[in-house]
């Protein structure tokens, strides 16, 4: 349902048809490729999604176009691990699907000499997609807090704990979980139902 080619460690996902099933099938598996492994540490994946000029020859591996720059930049300055999509991809999706229901507006934390940069952007909700709910607000994220972190590693841990505000955030199935446990972790039991 969608055309793909993978470059190494990138995969470029794209619609085979310009209207709203073809974006509707872009969308769709860019959230199974970031759902699908989100918690686990070695698969995570970070996406930019773009509209636009885009030409592509399978047969002779040819995959050119201005989508696939903006694409790549947007993907590139993001720091966490997710998807976001341009003004002009946002503008072709925007209420094409019930309640728009893979996609959220979110302040997305991007690279810049501020730690804390962020850009409003309509990104792909992976919190949607089943999982085992977490008891706590953060510490989903495994970390050995005894050994110093390395400049790199220290990176990779911003843009994993940007990942873990979003899922806290946005994650309406660990939200709702959560208000059922008191602070000890003990079960709520509601009274007014």
């Amino acid at each position: 349902m969608v055309g793909f080619v993978s470059f190494s460690d990138t995969v470029l996902i794209y619609s085979l048809i310009n209207e709203r099933d073809g974006y509707r099938n872009v969308i769709n598996a860019v959230t199974r490729l970031i759902a699908g492994p989100i918690l686990w540490p070695e698969y995570r994946f970070r996406a930019g999604i773009a509209y636009g000029e885009f030409y592509q020859n399978s047969e002779k591996n040819i995959y050119v176009g201005k989508a696939i720059i903006e694409a790549y930049e947007l993907e590139k300055k993001q720091e966490w691990c997710g998807g976001a999509l341009t003004e002009l991809a946002a503008e072709k999706t925007r209420n094409q699907f019930p309640d728009n229901y893979y996609l959220t507006q979110y302040e997305v934390p991007v690279k810049s000499h501020d730690s804390h940069s962020t850009e409003p952007h309509l990104v792909i909700n992976w919190t949607l997609a089943d999982h085992d709910v977490i008891d706590k607000d953060y510490g989903w994220l495994k970390k050995n807090y005894g050994v110093p972190l390395t400049e790199q590693q220290e990176k990779i841990e911003r843009k994993l704990k940007n990942t873990e505000k979003f899922h806290f955030d946005k994650c309406n199935q660990c939200k709702a979980h959560r208000n059922y446990l008191d602070r000890n972790g003990n079960k709520v039991i509601d009274t007014n139902d």
